[in-house]
């Protein structure tokens, strides 16, 4: 890491570059060596790793801001993200929905709003973003606007103006309809519910109870079927082609409708909004799907299925014993899939070979061989149940961590479990507003599977470790109660605090995953469109977090910042470096200004980790003259030449584009002249009178709230629907 220096410097000194910190003057020079020091202007040259801000929402929103992103692509080179109204060429009235690509003139936003037809929207019309492309060219939409004519489900009434459907859009107009049936116009009252797509969004698998296919014939549950190219399949049917019967769902069978639900698209975790919930049911290559059959009558003992390229295979099928040839005799829960759909992971309590344990616990089925193995025991003694379960997986799944009692962490590798801290743990809960290690997404109630009453879809995590917080006391840090950022090394066993103090003084505020608390309790995490925020790299090198603690005395603002930390021996992170930190083993950074009051939100990082994307109000440009929240990336060798130009100001060649110093940042109150023990207390921002963020969801039906916080800023509320 190509770390700032730091040094002392007189007092009375006031040139850029210097960050008055406690009474004394700290410098902050620029990183030796960047090839883009002329684009490091302002704001970017505190950065660490040569990185540089970039504007990727528009300058010009007509005063909208950021609420969400939706998904970054793996060289963080484009995105998705959505805006609460519509701005410059949207399709349509309802909320924004973006695609946002860099290019050599800097990042180009598109809309991906389709044309209205016929009615106006309505409130519960909002499409959802369900899915994307890998490489963000395409995009899936669930919505019950009709944006087909042939979609003739009938309106009813305000919250009821049809079924909920899928549409996919592709580079070019229009939406293309891809839940429908042979029989068209559709005139039917069957909502749809997303399961899965491949990778590039040729396949796309979804579930309804309306019969669409000859094998569903007479079929009053739902179904799972497969669009591909056109072309409509059943899923859940035997190798003779024979419908399973009792119904299906894909991965755990808890699929939500595809449309706008609850009057808020952006609830975090909340599975009536339409997303797949379990991402990894479907193969990136989109051969092989993971269902669950059946789901009625819920008394009956639910079973694991897998389809691969048309031949399905019942992976929870009993090999020993008295249950040899049959199901699971308890049930059988799916956890993960493999990316390349050639190993799926389950949970029964049965012993289901000759080396499981009399009380089951998590399987692994091949599915080229359909050899089933049985991998390690789950919760307490031989039975899991509601709180253990399957935290996060490796992508090769050859790391699972495992929720154990729900009052520990441990690691299975190479068959093997080995500890990894003892905290307090929640495999059914969602991460929104948790401070303890939890599952990806809120499972739901299981029915039909003994020994656990719910498991939440487990975090897709790196090789090389995995990122968690706990207000658990580790490794004798004071964390005063305080939520702290945790990083398990895998190859080495270590377990590291990344958001603790480096200076080594008692905690005073915590830190987060996404989003945080306090003035962002209500900001919504990104996980509506099935994407979740990356908080190490590939390489396990780099993690990311938000912390409300100054663990930098650069951080003045005494709210949410972005950090950054890289192990020790990487680049220039050492320990005569910057923020370096002997417990953490690394130096921390920050990603964001940390002079934004209004704090900053962890929206999306790259999987090498060099682009890190931060929703903030701040101009980090000089090209920003708003006030909406914006979408920023922090890239490593980055900086646009034409935004670091002022708006009206010639810009003929990146050495002409160089805007003159900004002055210095506001020092703080004097302290002491050390950065350690207790420092200055946090501020906290408050809305002005009338604007104020009230606890709990954002209400139900097409009127929200009067005021609410939006990214922790205190704005007055909005109407949904038509006439924005």
């Amino acid at each position: 890491m190509r770390m700032l220096a730091r040094g002392l410097a007189a007092a009375s000194a006031a040139v850029f570059g210097l960050v008055i910190v406690f009474g004394t003057v700290t410098s902050v020079a620029a990183a030796e060596g960047c090839p883009n020091e002329a684009l490091r202007a302002g704001h970017s040259r505190q950065l660490a790793d040569c990185r540089a801000y970039e504007m990727v929402s528009p300058a010009d929103m007509n005063g909208n801001g950021v609420e969400q992103v939706f998904a970054v692509r793996g060289d963080g080179q484009a995105l998705a993200y959505g805006t609460l109204n519509v701005f410059g060429d949207a399709g349509s009235s309802l909320t924004g929905k973006w695609r946002a690509v860099r290019t050599s003139e800097g990042w180009a936003t598109s809309s991906l709003n389709p044309p209205l037809l016929g009615r106006n929207p309505n409130a519960y019309d909002e499409p959802v973003a369900l899915g994307f492309s890998a490489d963000l060219s395409g995009a899936l939409l669930g919505t019950r606007y009709p944006f087909d004519p042939r979609d003739a489900s009938p309106y009813v009434n305000l919250s009821d103006p049809g079924n909920g459907d899928l549409y996919l859009l592709d580079p070019g107009p229009g939406a293309e309809w891809v839940s429908h049936g042979a029989t068209l116009p559709d005139e039917t009252s069957f909502d749809r519910a997303f399961g899965g797509a491949s990778a590039d969004l040729s396949r796309i698998f979804f579930e309804t109870a309306e019969p669409l296919t000859a094998a569903a014939a007479g079929s009053t549950l739902p179904n799972v079927y497969e669009d591909h190219a056109g072309a409509l399949a059943t899923v859940n049917v035997d190798e003779t082609g024979t419908l399973i019967p009792g119904g299906a769902g894909i991965g755990r069978g808890q699929s939500a409708v595809a449309a706008f639900y609850s009057g808020a698209e952006f609830q975090g975790g909340n599975v009536n909004q339409g997303h797949a919930t379990d991402r990894s049911a479907v193969s990136a290559d989109g051969r092989t799907v993971v269902f669950t059959a059946p789901l009625e009558p819920s008394t009956a003992k639910r079973q694991v299925y897998v389809r691969r390229d048309g031949a399905t295979a019942e992976a929870s099928l009993c090999r020993f014993g008295p249950c040899a040839g049959e199901g699971a005799p308890s049930g059988a829960l799916f956890l993960v899939a493999s990316p390349n759909g050639g190993t799926t992971l389950f949970f029964s309590r049965d012993r289901l070979t000759e080396a499981a344990p009399a009380g089951g616990g998590i399987y692994s089925f091949d599915v080229a061989t359909e050899a089933l193995s049985f991998l390690t025991p789950v919760g307490t003694g031989s039975v899991g149940f509601r709180h253990g379960g399957l935290l996060a997986a490796s992508e090769d799944l050859s790391y699972l961590y495992l929720c154990e009692s729900g009052s520990g962490v441990s690691v299975f590798h190479a068959g093997e479990v080995k500890p990894v801290a003892a905290v307090p743990c929640n495999a059914d809960a969602g991460p929104a507003g948790a401070t303890e290690p939890t599952a990806d997404r809120a499972g739901g109630a299981v029915p039909g599977v003994e020994g656990i009453t719910s498991q939440g879809e487990p975090r897709p995590t790196p090789d090389s470790g995995y990122v968690f917080t706990t207000t658990a006391e580790l490794g004798g840090y004071d964390n005063a109660g305080e939520s702290e950022a945790y990083l398990y090394e895998a190859a080495s066993g270590a377990l590291r605090c990344l958001s603790c103090r480096p200076d080594g003084a008692p905690a005073r505020a915590g830190a987060f995953l996404g989003k945080g608390s306090g003035t962002f309790e209500n900001r919504p995490t990104p996980l509506a469109a099935g994407v979740s925020v990356r908080n190490l790299n590939e390489a396990g090198n780099q993690a990311f977090f938000v912390s409300e603690e100054q663990l930098l005395p650069q951080d003045i603002d005494g709210t949410l910042d972005v950090y950054e930390w890289e192990r020790a021996g990487t680049g220039g992170c050492g320990p005569a470096a910057a923020g370096y930190s002997a417990a953490s083993g690394g130096c921390v950074s920050l990603v964001s200004s940390g002079t934004d009051r209004d704090g900053s939100v962890l929206e999306g990082v790259s999987a090498s980790g060099e682009d890190v994307f931060v929703a903030t109000a701040s101009n980090l440009v000089p090209a920003d003259t708003g006030t909406e929240l914006e979408l920023y990336d922090a890239r490593v060798d980055g900086g646009l030449a034409a935004q670091n130009a002022a708006p009206g100001s010639p810009c003929e060649g990146e050495s002409s584009c160089r805007p003159p110093n900004p002055p210095p940042p506001a020092a703080p109150p004097a302290a002491s002249a050390a950065f350690s023990g207790e420092g200055n207390a946090t501020p906290r921002h408050r809305c002005r009178k009338g604007r104020h963020a009230p606890k709990g969801h954002r209400g139900t039906g097409a009127r929200r709230r009067a005021h609410k916080h939006r990214h922790g800023r205190c704005v007055k509320g909005s109407r949904r629907g038509a006439g924005r």
